[in-house]
């Protein structure tokens, strides 16, 4: 071949190859970002502690830490998800966050006598998180009684309704950072 054919050909081929449509690179998506308080619920949830995030707080709600009637003893079961809880909150990403312990009770019985029962649940709650080492300058109690139920206490024909009783009987954790 002649040596201007050569150099032709080889003008010809980068000029393709200048303009060949080139790939267009995408960028990877960005990571999705979730805040503290979604990443604790993430946690929360993992470690079988249902929360929900409202304008109170994180919210977990301590399915498997109810009471039998007129009782504040903890069941093994409790005490299990309440050390969870404690380990998931004693990480050092949370470890700056207050915990409000709301006890609540079922509408069976005399109104103080409720609200008494409610604030010692929440006592008792309040001290296995600290025996699970939960700070205590971090944990407020509070009893609200039969005020705050979240099934129904009697039938529509005003039997005692027992399982809307026991889910009464219950214990609220709300998990907020300090104000």
């Amino acid at each position: 071949m002649k040596p201007r054919l050569l150099v032709l050909l080889f003008a010809f081929a980068i000029t393709a190859c200048q303009t060949a449509p080139q790939e267009e690179q995408t960028a990877a998506p960005e990571p999705i970002k979730l805040s503290s308080d979604e990443l604790l619920q993430n946690q929360l949830t993992s470690a079988r502690l249902p929360a929900e995030l409202n304008e109170r707080g994180l919210v977990v709600e301590l399915a498997g830490v109810s009471f039998a009637p007129n009782s504040t003893s903890l069941t093994p079961a409790a005490r299990s998800l309440l050390q969870k809880l404690a380990s998931i909150v004693n990480d050092a990403e949370y470890d700056t966050r207050v915990l409000t312990i709301e006890g609540h009770t079922d509408s069976v019985g005399r109104e103080s006598y409720n609200l008494k029962l409610s604030t010692e649940r929440a006592e008792v709650v309040g001290q296995e998180l600290v025996f699970n080492q939960v700070r205590a300058d971090r944990i407020t109690i509070v009893g609200y009684g039969e005020t705050r139920p979240i099934a129904s206490n009697t039938n529509p024909d005003g039997t005692p309704d027992l399982e809307g009783q026991a889910s009464n009987r219950r214990v609220d954790i709300v998990i907020h950072s300090q104000p």
